[in-house]
């Protein structure tokens, strides 16, 4: 196995639990907007801002704040990301996912202080995007 794929393995599953963390965001804000008002959905998201993974076996002291998760997905996809663009020319769509990956890490700078619905939908449909123009750029 090359180094190459075994990068874009990598990347790919990274991906998938990108996808996964702003999806559990997602069905969080939806959750909590269906049964409380808007202050308390906002207290009960910070409560779950401040969530430490993973949630058992791994002693308190050594577990990660939910945020920090996204982060670390991100900065990794970012390097695998980096190691993959060689080979490959600065197309529109390559350009086109960059900008969004930059949007999606200003969001996550917001989300990481305090999450909100409306933010939380946009992280959510940018990463979506992001996967479909990836998708798009296996063709280029």
């Amino acid at each position: 196995m090359t180094g190459s794929l075994v990068t874009a393995y990598i990347h790919l599953v990274l991906t998938v639990f990108l996808v996964g963390y702003v999806l559990y965001w997602a069905i969080m804000a939806v959750a909590l907007r269906r049964t409380c008002d808007p202050d308390e959905t906002l207290r009960l998201l910070a409560v779950a801002n401040r969530a430490r993974w993973p949630h058992v076996v791994v002693p308190w002291a050594l577990r990660l704040p939910l945020p920090f998760m996204a982060w670390a997905f991100l900065l990794i996809l970012l390097a695998t990301g980096v190691a993959l663009l060689s080979g490959h020319d600065w197309s529109p769509v390559l350009l086109l996912k960059l900008a969004l990956v930059a949007a999606l890490a200003g969001v996550q700078v917001i989300l990481t202080r305090r999450p909100v619905p409306t933010l939380i939908f946009v992280s959510f449909g940018l990463a979506l995007v992001i996967v479909i123009l990836s998708g798009f750029l296996t063709r280029t």
